[in-house]
């Protein structure tokens, strides 16, 4: 069995507002729940770098990642501030508080960038110092966005071993052995927080990213049905399921 790329981001879809969900209403599903939707933040990156292979126009693209990022931070901004969100840190709203907010959005675009110059210069040495320091500075800004620390590796595996499937799987296993094992380490110095090694994994739950190699094995390379409504389906369900997490889990602390 194959999947297309739009079946593959309906599935990714459905297992995004799982997590959000388990989220904002914490500790009401049971805490396996945790490691389902693992595997997605990881496969929105690779069908975004299949997308950079594959569209008529990487300035479009790219444009489009950074207008729903700059969307998205506004509408986190506009909730935050009427449902007076505050930090946790000093109760008080702040610029950090009313920032808040998930926004893969622009760890997407920051990506994108990074790929597309890794890519300008894997093709051409001109202006190879300037790219590189931009990449270096880019990567840097990744590391704070949302997810960032955890997806970028992932990105350069997909994007340096593009068409070496093999490989791909090889390194993606390794970079996740290697969360689990930091997982397992940090909890054997917080065992007096937490009951069991699981209750912990369920929290640091990073290295089931591996999830994603079954989907990256069923794609098929097409991207299915192409109409508005699959370009566009993201761009809203994200913003609009989360924005509504958000008003409901603020108005409820």
């Amino acid at each position: 069995m194959k999947l297309n790329g739009f079946q593959i981001k309906l599935i990714a879809l459905v297992f995004m507002i799982l997590d959000h969900v388990n989220k904002t209403f914490y500790g009401v599903l049971p805490a396996w729940v945790e490691f389902l939707p693992r595997f997605v933040a990881p496969l929105f990156v690779y069908l975004m770098i299949e997308g950079f292979f594959h569209t008529r126009s990487r300035k479009k693209y790219q444009i489009r990642l950074y207008a729903a990022a700059a969307v998205m931070l506004c509408g986190n901004v506009i909730i935050n501030f009427f449902t007076h969100t505050t930090d946790p840190m000093t109760g008080k709203m702040t610029l950090f508080s009313l920032m808040s907010g998930n926004n893969i959005f622009m760890t997407l675009a920051v990506l994108f960038s990074i790929v597309w110059l890794l890519d300008s210069m894997r093709r051409t040495k001109k202006l190879a110092a300037a790219k590189g320091l931009l990449t270096l500075g880019l990567m840097a800004a990744c590391l704070v966005c949302e997810g960032g620390i955890y997806l970028l590796p992932m990105a350069l595996i997909m994007f340096l071993c593009k068409n070496k499937d093999r490989l791909q799987y090889v390194l993606i296993l390794l970079f996740c052995g290697i969360l689990l094992a930091k997982a397992i380490f940090s909890y054997a110095g917080m065992t007096d927080i937490y009951s069991s090694l699981y209750q912990y994994l369920t929290f640091d739950s990073q290295f089931m990213m591996a999830a994603v190699i079954p989907f990256m094995m069923l794609y098929d390379g097409t991207r299915g049905y192409n109409g508005r409504f699959a370009k566009d389906l993201f761009y809203i369900i994200y913003p609009a399921h989360l924005w509504l997490l958000m008003i409901i889990g603020n108005t409820l602390v």
